[in-house]
C-alpha cells in the first residue's frame, strides 16, 4: 500500500544517514575518575616545599591497632587533649634505615645498642608535650600535642641530624653509617570522633615515601 511504501522509504533513508548501518551510534564512554592521592612535602636535609605524590593505599609496613595498643592509647589521649585545647596534633614515625644490614654488620648486640641510642634521640625531642615509644623493631612513634606541621618537620629534621651523629657501636670499635627515615602527619584540629587510625596511616605513607626516596629524610603531610 502507499502507507507501507512511505514507511519503507523512511527506514531506507534512516539507514543511509547512518552509513548503511541500522544500529544507532554507540554512546560515548563514561569519563574516567581521577585516582585519589595525597600530596606530601619532602623536607630532606633541611629543605621543604618539594611536593611528591604518595598513594592513599597503606604501605606494606602499616601499623594496625592490634600491633601496639599503647600507641593507640597515647593517640586517643592526645586527640582528646588537642581537641579540648583547640591545638594541632602531630605524629612522627621514625625508622632506622637498613636495620637488617646493621644487624648483619655489627651483630644483634651492636644493632640493639644503636637502636637504644636512636630511642634516646626520639625521647629527647625538644618539645614540651612529647610521648615517645617503640612500636616495632627499629621503629618508633612520637606523639606531639600542640605541634603544627612546620614544627613537626623541624623536629623530624633534628632527629635525622642527631642520628647522623651516632658513631658508636656496642664495642666502640667502629663508626657505623646510621640513618633514619621520618614520616610526620599533623591534624590542625582533631574533629569530633576523629580516629587514631587516620593519623597512623598518613604518617606511615609519609614514612614509606621517605624510605623509598633513599632514606635519611623527612616527609610530612597535614590532614
Amino acid at each position: 500500500t502507499t502507507e507501507q511504501m512511505h514507511s519503507l522509504s523512511a527506514a531506507v533513508a534512516a539507514i543511509a544517514r547512518h552509513g548503511g548501518d541500522s544500529r544507532l551510534p554507540a554512546a560515548p564512554p563514561a569519563p574516567r575518575q581521577p585516582a585519589l592521592a595525597c600530596a606530601a612535602v619532602g623536607s630532606s636535609a633541611g629543605e621543604a616545599g618539594q611536593h611528591s605524590g604518595i598513594a592513599r593505599s597503606a604501605s606494606p609496613t602499616a601499623v594496625a591497632a592490634s600491633d601496639d595498643p599503647a600507641l593507640w592509647g597515647w593517640l586517643r589521649s592526645g586527640i582528646v587533649t588537642a581537641r579540648q585545647a583547640r591545638q594541632p596534633l602531630s605524629l612522627l614515625l621514625v625508622e632506622i634505615d637498613h636495620y637488617g644490614d646493621l644487624v648483619f654488620q655489627y651483630g644483634l648486640d651492636g644493632a640493639k645498642h644503636l637502636m637504644d641510642r636512636v630511642a634516646k634521640v626520639c625521647a629527647q625531642v625538644d618539645h614540651p608535650d612529647v610521648t615517645s615509644l617503640q612500636v616495632r623493631e627499629a621503629r618508633f612513634a612520637i606523639v606531639l600535642v600542640d605541634c603544627d606541621r612546620r614544627e613537626a618537620a623541624r623536629l623530624g629534621r633534628e632527629i635525622v641530624r642527631a642520628v647522623q651523629r651516632l658513631a658508636v657501636t656496642a664495642t666502640g670499635d667502629d663508626a657505623p653509617d646510621v640513618t633514619v627515615s621520618v614520616g610526620a602527619v599533623t591534624v590542625s584540629l582533631p574533629p569530633k570522633n576523629f580516629q587514631p587510625q587516620g593519623l597512623v596511616d598518613a604518617a606511615d605513607r609519609c614514612l614509606y615515601g621517605a624510605r623509598t626516596a633513599g632514606g635519611d629524610s623527612v616527609k610530612t603531610i597535614e590532614i
